[in-house]
């Protein structure tokens, strides 16, 4: 499958796709960490958004801060690094 030959059919200002995802686990709550970046535009940031399994459900967390870097090691751990100082 050619996605990039797919997504030239919409019109987009600028696409992303979900580079890694992470399951993580720090005292009694899980996190998936999803990471992205841009299709459209291989110079913008990586980019990251976390949530949170509550009652068997992924709700986003609302404090998480925009996390935006040069690369994708950078983002990953600027968000590990937000959950590891969490409240547990």
């Amino acid at each position: 499958m050619n996605l990039e030959k797919i997504l030239d059919n919409f019109e987009f200002i600028e696409r992303h796709e979900l580079r890694r995802s992470l399951d993580v686990v720090s005292g009694r709550t899980r996190y998936r960490v999803e990471i992205f970046h841009s299709y459209s535009n291989l110079s913008a940031p990586w980019t990251v958004r976390v949530s949170a399994e509550q009652d068997g459900q992924w709700k986003h967390l609302t404090d998480f801060p925009w996390v935006a870097d040069r690369d994708e090691e950078t983002a990953i751990r600027t968000a590990l690094s937000f959950l590891a100082g969490r409240p547990q």
